[in-house]
């Protein structure tokens, strides 16, 4: 919320989700929400917990409702692919219309899905306009981008007339051999 760098292994999309709830009740950071501290009063965490508590039990049925609906069976990531090439190899259907649900298929479960997944780093990645000194994990490109950076001051390109200079980051020495 406070848009600085935070180096996190998970994807972004639940955390997005939790930042847009968490502005939805109207809180706009503050607090560190350090381990086994009490929450601060302008923190509004029961109405929060209790919304993502019944959007996550909502999730199977809604999944459940989903799969049914494009008449999936009920092991889909296992047994789809074998589905399809039954459905492709002793059908009477024209190679167009195997071709057709073959395709709804790859956008419904392969593009469609991957598309949210990228959508959701894209704008993780342009909340985060702050410099911690956990992003010097990350490249130089992203880091010339980040307001306090060290890296803002220089160029963002090579030039034919630049001086280039290239250090090992988090190493005893300064310069590579």
């Amino acid at each position: 919320m406070a848009s600085q760098f935070h180096l996190n292994p998970h994807p972004p999309l639940g955390k997005l989700l939790i930042t847009l709830l968490f502005r939805a009740f109207g809180y706009t950071g503050g607090s560190s929400f350090d381990s086994g501290e009490p929450h601060p009063d302008f923190v509004p965490y029961v109405q929060m917990r209790r919304v993502q508590a019944v959007l996550g039990t909502l999730l199977v049925p809604v999944v459940f409702a989903a799969c049914r609906a494009l008449r999936l069976p009920e092991m889909a990531g296992i047994y789809i692919l074998a589905d399809l090439v039954d459905l492709t190899i002793k059908s009477q259907r024209q190679t167009r219309e195997c071709l057709v649900i073959w395709f709804k298929h790859a956008v419904l479960l392969g593009v469609l899905p991957l598309t949210i997944y990228m959508l959701a780093f894209w704008q993780h990645f342009a909340r985060q306009t702050n410099y911690t000194p956990q992003a010097d994990h990350m490249g130089s490109e992203f880091n010339v981008r980040l307001n306090g950076s060290a890296l803002q001051v220089q160029p963002p390109g090579i030039y034919n007339t630049s001086f280039v200079v290239i250090r090992a980051n988090n190493y005893p020495f300064d310069y590579l051999n």
